[in-house]
This record gives structure tokens, C-alpha cells and sequence, in this order.
């Protein structure tokens, strides 16, 4: 997971968003409190704040929607808003009878 995190890291300062986030998802999905791998995750994110980079890793679905909740709570820990506010709405366009994810966009509008 480290050399992960590692690889991504450089993906992100190169300029590969997408690399980065790929690989950091794979990361935070199996290590969901890491904090390096949720910094990290939050800045690949923000390098790209209309979430193609995202979009292309998960595609939106019914079954994506508690992961772009996720990153959506990743992002606004991290100051990344406008990351954020795009996760939720995905998430609301995917699961419009979750309450939760609607309340979570509400709060970084």
C-alpha cells in the first residue's frame, strides 16, 4: 500500500490526476482511515475539480453511490469543496431517496 501511495503521490505532481486517483482509491478502499492516502486522495481530486479524473475511474452508477459519498466526505475534510459538492451530487443523482447523501450535499453548498 505504501508504494502505492507513493506511486500516486508522484502521479498527482506530474500532472496524472487520473493515475493518482486510481490508485489511491484502490489504497483507500482497503485502508479507509489513512490519512496520507485520504490527503492525497483530496489533492489528486482537486488537481481536477470537475471529477473527470473520477468519473473515469468510477463511473457513475446506483452501485458507485456510497463511493462518491465517500470521496465526497474525503474531499470536504479536506477543504476541497468544489471536489466535494460534484461527489455528493453524483452520489444524490445516483441514490435520490438517501437522505444522508442529500443532507451531506446541503452542507458544502
Amino acid at each position: 500500500a505504501e508504494a502505492l501511495i507513493e506511486y500516486a503521490g508522484a502521479a498527482v505532481d506530474c500532472g496524472q490526476a487520473e493515475e493518482g486517483v486510481k490508485a489511491l482509491l484502490r489504497v483507500v478502499s482497503k485502508r479507509p482511515e489513512d490519512s496520507r492516502c485520504r490527503r492525497l486522495l483530496a489533492k489528486a481530486l482537486a488537481a481536477d475539480p470537475s471529477n473527470n479524473s473520477l468519473r473515469a475511474v468510477l463511473p457513475p452508477s446506483a452501485s458507485s453511490a456510497a463511493a462518491y459519498a465517500f470521496v465526497g466526505t474525503i474531499a470536504k475534510d479536506h477543504s476541497a469543496l468544489a471536489v466535494a459538492r460534484g461527489a455528493y451530487e453524483v452520489a444524490v443523482a445516483q441514490a435520490p431517496g438517501s437522505a444522508s447523501y442529500a443532507l451531506n450535499l446541503m452542507h458544502v453548498l
